[in-house]
């Protein structure tokens, strides 16, 4: 996938999250295709679909297929492609999703495509939803981590290259991973 796909196709999720959305014409938003939420996010309210993401697929299409120099077909792989990039994208710091997370968007890698020729961008949406309920966990996480003395007597090493690290396996590796991070940045 060339950085222009990936830019494009990074623009059409993250638009169709944004909180500002809005419709022109005051037609209430689409309602995802279960009419409930796609992951629940206690306390955290998020906006819904927005209505233009049709108008907003169908461009992001045309550009990619007809207006691309290489002319590529939007299909199976470059969606898999564009998921892949989502996901690096959406917790790039690899501080606050969990491999679980990656597990169950994965359901979505091979529908990006599909996705955008319906205007439906519910990979976007679980995926808001996602980091939005993690970063509610860490807050707690890292307030708790906060609350304790710091223990600055042992020898461990930080990798804060988030290239070098995958997504922490559960939330005990996600803690561990907070707690070298703060005692690094105190």
């Amino acid at each position: 996938m060339s950085r222009f796909q990936g830019v494009l196709l990074a623009l059409a999720f993250v638009a169709s999250c944004s909180p500002k959305a809005s419709t022109q014409s005051g037609e209430s938003p689409r309602p995802t295709p279960t009419d409930k939420p796609l992951v629940e996010v206690p306390g955290v309210e998020l906006p819904p679909p927005d209505p233009r993401e049709a108008a907003l697929s169908a461009v992001i299409l045309k550009l990619l297929e007809g207006e691309h120099l290489l002319h590529k077909s939007v299909d199976d792989t470059i969606s898999k492609e564009a998921f892949t990039a989502f996901v690096e994208r959406l917790d790039a710091g690899k501080m606050f999703l969990l491999k679980t997370d990656r597990e169950a968007m994965a359901k979505y890698a091979d529908k990006v495509d599909d996705e955008l020729r319906s205007g439906s961008l519910d990979l976007a949406h679980e995926g808001a939803k996602r980091y939005a309920a993690r970063v509610a966990v860490v807050e707690k996480m890292v307030t708790a981590l906060l609350a304790q003395p710091m223990d600055f007597s042992n020898e461990e090493t930080v990798e804060v290259d988030a290239e070098k690290i995958d997504l922490a396996a559960d939330e005990d590796e996600l803690k561990d991973r907070w707690r070298k991070r703060l005692e690094l940045e105190v």
